[in-house]
């Protein structure tokens, strides 16, 4: 596995292979642009060296320079047999599993922004990050959980969550934040 890294003010403005892996059926990726229309973006991206997808970008972190986690994209493909039967054959590969991808993007994060806390705002889920030591902020008393994002920290937050937030203007609403929602 080979690690980059890119800036980027729009999902378009990585390299047109990474941006053709990323941009798949779900919107993880263009949502970590469009949600956050206004900041520059480093996408963290990681490569396959091995076997039948050298050359493919495996997974992927886009982050504001601010610390915040706007999107995590998960290209590797599937050991699950289940998976193979429904989708095609096992590709063969000898690439780090998704926790090992997860941690070597995390690394390099940390490794270029010196980071010492960092935020995902509106996790798609929450094992794959509390396995990397994050844990999972409850949102403010207004904002119910059904329909709050879910926001994980890692590290000493230089202030509460709530606070970093509203002065990124970011929501803790599902419906005033979801691209592509009505």
């Amino acid at each position: 596995m080979r690690i980059q890294t890119y800036r980027a003010l729009h999902a378009e403005d990585v390299p047109p292979l990474l941006f053709a892996e990323l941009d798949t059926l779900n919107d993880h990726f263009l949502a970590a642009f469009e949600n956050y229309p206004d900041s520059e973006k480093i996408v963290v991206a990681a490569w396959a060296t091995t076997g039948e997808i050298t050359g493919e970008p495996i997974g992927a972190l886009v982050v504001t320079l601010g610390h915040i986690i706007t999107g995590y994209i998960d290209n590797l493909p599937s050991d699950d047999p289940e998976f193979d039967d429904e989708f095609g054959p096992l590709l063969a590969h000898d690439e780090p599993n998704e926790t090992q991808v997860r941690a070597a993007l995390l690394a390099r994060l940390r490794q270029i922004s010196k980071a010492t806390w960092l935020l995902v705002h509106d996790a798609d889920e929450i094992d794959g990050w509390t396995a990397q030591g994050f844990r999972k902020v409850d949102p403010p008393s207004d904002v119910s959980v059904d329909e709050a994002v879910v926001v994980l920290a890692w590290g000493e937050l230089p202030e509460d969550a709530e606070a970093l937030l509203r002065a990124r203007g970011l929501s803790w609403r599902r419906t005033l934040h979801r691209y592509g929602q009505e």
